[in-house]
C-alpha cells in the first residue's frame, strides 16, 4: 500500500504547518498520504529537482507516479484524497478560486512563522509517528 500513497513534504519547524499536517493525518482514514519533513534525506530522492528555497517556500506533494505539485496545487491534491476534505480540493479546481489560491497561499507561506504564534504548540516528533 505504501507505494500507492502520496507523499506530503512539509516544514516541520513551523507550528502552522505542524498543526495542519496533524489534522490531515487525523482525517486520512484510508492512509492515502504519508508525511515527511523537508529536511528528511528521502526528499532528495523523491524530488531531486527541488531546491531548498523551493522546499521552504511551499508544501510539496509527490504522487505515487512521481509527479510533483507545489503550494495550493499540493493542498488540492492532498485534500482530494481525504473524504471529509475532498470538497475543498474540488473547489480549488474552479477557475476563479484556483487563481485566487496562488496569491493567498504565497501570503500565508511567507507569514507562516508569524501566524504560528496563534496555534497551539505541536511537537515535531508527534507528526513523524
Amino acid at each position: 500500500m505504501s507505494e500507492r500513497r502520496w507523499t506530503v513534504i512539509f516544514d516541520d519547524t513551523c507550528g502552522f504547518c505542524q498543526f495542519h499536517i496533524r489534522w490531515l493525518r487525523r482525517l486520512d482514514w484510508f492512509g492515502k498520504l504519508r508525511f515527511i519533513s523537508l529536511a528528511d534525506s528521502e526528499v532528495a530522492i523523491l524530488a531531486p529537482t527541488l531546491t531548498q528555497e523551493e522546499l521552504h517556500r511551499a508544501m510539496q506533494i509527490v504522487s505515487p507516479e512521481g509527479n510533483l505539485s507545489s503550494g495550493p496545487d499540493a493542498v488540492r491534491e492532498a485534500t482530494l484524497r481525504i473524504p471529509l476534505l475532498c470538497w475543498l480540493g474540488l473547489l480549488l479546481w474552479l477557475p476563479g478560486l484556483r487563481q485566487l489560491s496562488y496569491p493567498a497561499y504565497r501570503w500565508v507561506a511567507r507569514n507562516r512563522y508569524r501566524i504560528s504564534r496563534f496555534y497551539p504548540a505541536v511537537q515535531a516528533c508527534e507528526i513523524r509517528r
